[in-house]
Formats: C-alpha cells, sequence, structure tokens
C-alpha cells in the first residue's frame, strides 16, 4: 500500500506554490509550499521545499560575494589561489548552493501539487477553482516585496553596488536594482511584469513567478483535456517532447509523478519492493547530480563534459523529477524529510523564497562592508550571512503569518464572489 501520513491541517492551509513554487492548496503561490492535499500531507515534499528555499538562498549570496565558486572565474576568487572556488564551480558538491536546481524541484512539486487532488477525486471544479485563484493568491505577497524594493531604492538602502566592486560581481550583483525606480513602474511590474514577462528588476528571485504562473495553467489545462483520458500516456509523450528544452517541462514530470503515486502506486511499490533497496539512494543520488550541473561554466574537461554544454535546464529539471521520485521509494529519506525543523521552514518557504534577495542586497551588503576592512575576506562573507539568516527568517515567518496567508484567504473570497460558493 502506497505510503501516505494523515495529519491535522489548518483551516486556512497554506499552500506553497499554489503556482507552484515555490503548496498543494490550489491557492498556493508555488503549488508545493505548506500544502493541503485533501486531508493528506506528503511530508517528504515539504521537506523538500524546505532544502530548496535554503539552497536559493545560499546560490544567491554566492553569486554577490563568492562568484567564482559559480563561474570558476580566477579573477573573481577570494579563497587561496582560487583553486578551491574554481573546483566547487564544476563539481557535484555544487548541488549545496545550485539555485536553478532548486527552483525545478519547485516547479515539479507544483504539478505534483495541482494534480494530486485531481487525480484523487476527478473533480472538474478543482481545477476552475484554481485557475481563478491562482493570481489573487499570489499578488499581496508578491506586491508586498516589490513595494519593499522600491522603498530600499528611494531611500538608498542596498548596498550591492558597492559590494560589487569588492568581491568581483560586477556582472551580476552590481546589476540589481541598477535602475531609476517610479511608482508607476513598481506598479505595472507588480501586476503585470512579474506574472507575464520573467520581471526580476525589483528582486531577482521574481524571475521565476512567470514560469511558475503560467506553468500552473500549462498544469490545469492538460488536466482538463487529458485528465481523464485512459491512454493520457499518449499525450505526456507528445507534450513532453514539444516542452523538454525548457522549465515548463517540469510540469509535466510533476503530473505524471502524481498520476503515478494516485492511479499506479504499484510502480513506487515494486521499485521499493526489488533492487535490494537501492533503488531510491541511486535515483536520490543520480538526481543531486545531474542537479548539480553548472550554469555558469563550460563544461567541457570536467566532471560533466559527456552531458555536453548548453543542457543545464534539462538536467536541473530531470533531476528534480528523479530526486522527488526517490522520495516515494526510500523511506529512510522519507523520514528525515518530515523532521518537525523542515516542517517549519518549508511553512515560511515561500516568504523566505520572496524576502531574501532583499536582505542580501540591503542589511548583508551593509554589514560586510563594515567589518570587512577589519577582517579577512571569507570570514566578513561569512558572519554577514550567518548575522542575516536570523532576519531573513523572521521577516520569512512574519511575512507568511501577516501577508502570505492573507493572500490565501483573499483568493478565496475572490473565487467566492465569482462562483458563488464559499471554499
Amino acid at each position: 500500500m502506497v505510503w501516505k501520513r494523515r495529519v491535522r491541517i489548518r483551516a486556512n492551509g497554506l499552500s506553497w506554490l499554489d503556482h507552484g513554487c515555490f503548496n498543494l492548496d490550489a491557492s498556493c503561490p508555488w503549488n508545493c509550499c505548506a500544502y493541503k492535499m485533501d486531508q493528506q500531507k506528503i511530508k517528504n515534499l515539504d521537506g523538500l521545499r524546505a532544502f530548496a528555499a535554503i539552497i536559493v538562498v545560499i546560490h544567491h549570496y554566492i553569486l554577490g560575494f563568492l562568484p567564482a565558486m559559480y563561474n570558476g572565474n580566477l579573477t573573481e576568487a577570494h579563497i587561496g589561489n582560487g583553486a578551491v572556488e574554481s573546483y566547487l564551480a564544476s563539481s557535484p558538491l555544487g548541488i549545496f548552493y545550485a539555485g536553478n536546481f532548486a527552483v525545478c524541484v519547485f516547479y515539479v512539486l507544483s504539478g505534483f501539487v495541482l494534480s494530486y487532488k485531481f487525480f484523487k477525486t476527478q473533480d472538474r471544479e478543482i481545477l476552475s477553482s484554481a485557475a481563478v485563484r491562482r493570481y489573487f493568491r499570489l499578488i499581496l505577497p508578491i506586491f508586498a516585496v516589490v513595494f519593499l524594493a522600491y522603498l530600499g531604492m528611494k531611500f538608498g538602502l542596498f548596498f550591492n553596488k558597492e559590494v560589487s566592486a569588492v568581491s568581483g560581481s560586477t556582472w551580476w550583483f552590481a546589476s540589481q536594482w541598477n535602475f531609476e525606480a517610479s511608482f508607476l513602474h513598481m506598479l505595472k511590474s507588480t501586476f503585470y511584469g512579474v506574472f507575464f514577462q520573467y520581471d526580476a528588476s525589483y528582486n531577482t528571485a521574481l524571475w521565476m513567478i512567470t514560469y511558475e504562473f503560467l506553468g500552473s495553467f500549462l498544469t490545469l489545462a492538460f488536466l482538463a483535456f487529458f485528465g481523464t483520458l485512459k491512454k493520457r500516456y499518449i499525450a505526456y509523450i507528445i507534450c513532453g517532447l514539444l516542452l523538454i528544452t525548457g522549465y515548463y517541462w517540469a510540469f509535466l514530470l510533476g503530473i505524471i509523478l502524481s498520476d503515478i503515486y494516485i492511479n499506479k502506486p504499484v510502480v513506487f511499490q515494486t521499485l521499493k519492493k526489488y533492487f535490494a533497496g537501492l533503488a531510491g539512494p541511486v535515483l536520490f543520488l543520480i538526481g543531486l547530480f545531474l542537479g548539480a550541473y553548472p550554469l555558469g561554466k563550460n563544461v567541457d574537461g570536467t566532471i560533466y563534459g559527456f552531458l555536453g554544454n548548453g543542457t543545464g535546464v534539462f538536467w536541473h529539471v530531470f533531476g528534480a523529477f528523479l530526486v522527488i521520485g526517490s522520495t516515494f521509494i526510500w523511506q529512510g529519506l522519507t523520514n528525515f524529510l518530515s523532521k518537525a525543523w523542515l516542517m517549519f521552514i518549508s511553512k515560511i518557504s515561500f516568504s523566505i523564497y520572496l524576502i531574501h534577495a532583499l536582505v542580501l542586497g540591503s542589511f548583508a551588503s551593509y554589514l560586510f562592508l563594515q567589518i570587512s576592512p577589519r577582517l579577512p575576506y571569507l570570514e566578513s562573507v561569512l558572519i554577514s550571512f550567518a548575522a542575516s539568516l536570523p532576519i531573513i527568517f523572521i521577516s520569512g515567518w512574519l511575512t507568511t503569518k501577516y501577508i502570505d496567508e492573507k493572500g490565501i484567504v483573499f483568493s478565496k473570497w475572490i473565487y467566492g464572489k465569482i462562483a458563488g460558493k464559499s471554499i
């Protein structure tokens, strides 16, 4: 029998990525956050979401303060002669700050979460509810972080440009918040650009929201057209071939995982039963290896050389699929990912994702500039990073409680008005 856990869910059950990012609740922002799955919660997915959010935070700190760990450029190195940073830039150890891979995990989770309840019930109202609520579910937290960034720019609270002159991240960190902000531009970015134009001008983390938003509708449309067909595997193959070169493929893989979990659990059961219990660990390790494929460095002559250059998105998506799939057949991993501390981080993970870049460009950068003249470079980076974490987590909790959860309530109210019923 496929593994499931029953838990109590709060009435306003939080979902992470109704859009996929970054709850199973159709109103979730990335359909992956503390989501509500019927009255069941697959806690291992929450644990993965938590780790993915942490990896994104580390990734952006690396880009800002230790860019050679991303691109292997020795002129931007700060540790010894740069050999360590250059090695990490194309090493499987890069998984610890593989931000793009973490985002792909969010996308696959979104496809899984959005389709889970539909496959359970075959109720098409689930699809219409998710479609109507998606935009309104996301707009409040996104407006909050974009407005905060706007205020930070107007009051000169970002110090990323000064840090980039020291770190060497002039190609990335210096480009953040590097334009003349206006109130009208801020509003356009919030209500339109972020959702439809991949606009991350006020917050670098928001580039993925367009993929999340449109990917959610792609998921819902697929379920509406093919979700009840007996031979929907044909649609999986055709759509997979059409989408395989980009991020939207991740949503389809999430649907497939959900379909297997609900309708073909024998697949996971067989993998758990046979292969001497090695299927889960092997798939997990392969997924992590693929997830660490370097995007910032030419892979020729590296351990990833056989995968070819320019294929990072494909391998990151496929790696995310393997990692998530492994959690259903490796009980030890499932138990670890269900720890209480990971559940807490998962609950606030969407807010952490949204807010951390602002802390990086303001507080972390300011602190670094104050202490770096008196301390070694790496020590200054680590101190500024460690000091930022409490701020990120506290602000993430506050944003979740007072803004993100209100977004869920707001989206339900909107749907109630449109559909003439409450949910």
